[in-house]
């Protein structure tokens, strides 16, 4: 659904709140029938129940942002490795502490960007900025594979993690073009495999609405946008 097919539904539900009983009355089958159907959808669809679970974790994520201060906070190689970013994506799963959250995170994106940048010197597009125009559209057959053997040939061992990270960088940046913010990758750090599991097709510009939408993280994305970029920086800058 697009961005203003979700305005419609959210206008139309603030005129169903703002509705008086006597208004709603002469309606009531109508209401009811779209009360069960609102419940079944909050039932099954995983969009709002990650967004719930982003909100509950805004104010322990900022304690932690307030206490990791990308020009302070020492960065080294988890374990000594020919890409110190695959010792990242190969750490606990799941990662058992926010920094090591944010590490992976970071490698995730990290080799997302590094594909995005090689498939446009390779080929002149961009195949993040198309899937966020449109997020039925695939791939290029081969082309992530064609990256891993021109780009990772020493890492053939890691060449499945690496390509579950790189997809799942990829979706994290088509998410932040449709978000208009990379501040909302922060936060999706933080829940990866509730993330990982949202489908392109239905479920991940409903998520980009609803980051928009939802004021708490629209105003946590757009706060800490610029200290992901610090430490994505700094994370490319010490491990590529």
């Amino acid at each position: 659904m697009t961005a203003a097919g979700f305005t419609s539904i959210l206008t139309a539900l603030k005129i169903l709140h703002d509705s008086t009983d006597d208004q709603l009355k002469p309606h009531w089958p109508e209401v009811l029938a779209l009360s069960q159907k609102l419940q079944l959808y909050v039932t099954k669809s995983p969009v709002p129940r990650l967004a719930t679970g982003l909100n509950q974790d805004l104010l322990e994520i900022e304690q932690f942002i307030s206490v990791t201060d990308p020009s302070r906070t020492e960065l080294q190689p988890s374990i000594e490795a020919v890409d110190p970013r695959v010792a990242d994506i190969l750490g606990s799963k799941p990662a058992n502490t926010r920094f090591a959250q944010l590490r992976q995170g970071l490698s995730r994106r990290s080799w997302a960007q590094e594909f995005s940048e090689w498939e446009m010197s390779s080929y002149g597009t961009c195949s993040i900025e198309a899937r966020a125009r449109n997020p039925e559209r695939d791939f290029r057959a081969g082309l992530i594979s064609e990256f891993l053997q021109t780009r990772a040939s020493q890492l053939t061992t890691y060449h499945g993690p690496i390509k579950h990270a790189l997809t799942h960088g990829i979706k994290m940046l088509v998410c932040e073009m449709l978000a208009g913010t990379a501040g909302c990758s922060l936060l999706l750090m933080f829940r990866p495999t509730q993330f990982r599991d949202l489908k392109y097709k239905t479920e991940l510009a409903e998520l980009a609405f609803e980051l928009c939408q939802q004021e708490p993280l629209e105003e946590f994305a757009q706060q800490y946008d610029a200290w992901l970029w610090q430490w994505q920086h700094k994370y490319n800058g010490r491990f590529i």
